[in-house]
């Protein structure tokens, strides 16, 4: 086995598109931190504009029921207590996350945008995965290059694996490199200073503030969004094998992701899907309405079921799969 991933990590790694990809990334990286340096209003009293943003969420939250256009309250709860937070502590950056009042917004940093790297780069991220996973079989598929190692005394679900497992180790490589790339460039324009007051967030749970190491944080969100890259791998794998085709089988992957995500259906539908249950990160510190009533456990289950079924239809697939030199 070690062999076998030995021999893909350097098939892997003597393929341009991915250094090209890896190069994109980086170049958009730089290109959005550079882009939120300048369309960020400057503040000189950050701890007014915080007084002035409390106040507003206040009233938002008060007459909620009143408001014309709605924002989710549980946002704005967030908000409230996070600006409550700052004001308390004479914080001097912005460390609101996950929504924005539109009537005041706070200025970038260095630390919210590496706290976002997630949120801002999953979509590079993604199109990696589903690159990496629908090439590395379906070349191999259609040029029949893959009986070179079935000539081989290898099983079928060994060489199988061994490709799972390289993918993995590279996606893992590159969501470091992009991580690392966030933390040097967010810090170089706009200060390393924030990353002293670590990751701030706001536990709906709890209802507390917690701060907590910011490599533990961002090591936190990456196991959360694990289940959904190992899913989204598996099904690239398995279209890879049942079509054959990259293009169309890039743009259902990408496909599947993109419809998950959507707002409109997280109330009812879309919470279903086990790409979106695969996603554990939108569950942590209660940022979903659902965390109440069922928590990250029944979405971790659906998540590891649906792993498992997969795993096993690929490798079913694989087996059965009518090798041909083209």
């Amino acid at each position: 086995m070690f062999k076998l991933i030995k021999n893909e990590l350097i098939k892997i790694l003597k393929r341009k598109n991915i250094y090209l990809l890896l190069l994109l990334s980086i170049t958009i990286i730089l290109g959005y931190n550079n882009s939120q340096k300048y369309i960020t209003k400057k503040v000189d009293n950050i701890k007014l504009e915080y007084e002035k943003v409390y106040k507003q969420d206040n009233l938002s939250l008060k007459y909620y029921d009143s408001l014309t256009s709605k924002e989710e309250y549980i946002d704005i709860l967030e908000r409230v207590q996070l600006e409550k937070h700052a004001i308390n502590n004479n914080i001097e950056y912005n460390i609101i996350l996950n929504s924005e009042n539109e009537g005041i917004k706070l200025p970038s940093n260095a630390l919210i945008l590496f706290m976002k790297t997630f949120n801002n780069f999953d979509i590079i991220i993604i199109v990696i995965i589903i690159y990496l996973s629908t090439s590395t079989l379906l070349e191999e598929l259609s040029k029949g290059t893959v009986k070179t190692l079935l000539i081989r005394p290898h099983k079928r679900s060994k060489i199988l694996f061994s490709k799972l497992l390289t993918n993995l180790i590279i996606v893992i490589l590159s969501i470091f490199i992009i991580i690392i790339f966030q933390y040097i460039i967010g810090g170089i324009i706009f200060g390393f200073d924030s990353y002293n007051l670590g990751a701030i967030r706001y536990n709906h749970i709890t209802q507390e503030i917690e701060n907590m190491n910011l490599i533990y944080y961002i090591f936190l969100i990456f196991i959360a969004k694990m289940p959904m890259y190992i899913l989204l791998m598996l099904i690239s794998f398995l279209l890879s094998i049942i079509i054959g085709n990259m293009p169309v089988n890039i743009l259902i992957s990408l496909g599947i992701y993109l419809v998950s995500n959507l707002e409109i259906g997280t109330n009812n539908f879309l919470k279903h899907l086990v790409i979106y249950n695969g996603d554990l990160s939108k569950f942590l510190f209660g940022g979903m309405h659902e965390i109440f009533a069922v928590g990250i456990v029944q979405p971790l289950i659906v998540a590891i079921t649906a792993i498992i079924i997969l795993l096993e239809l690929v490798a079913k697939m694989f087996k059965n799969k009518d090798i041909v030199n083209q």
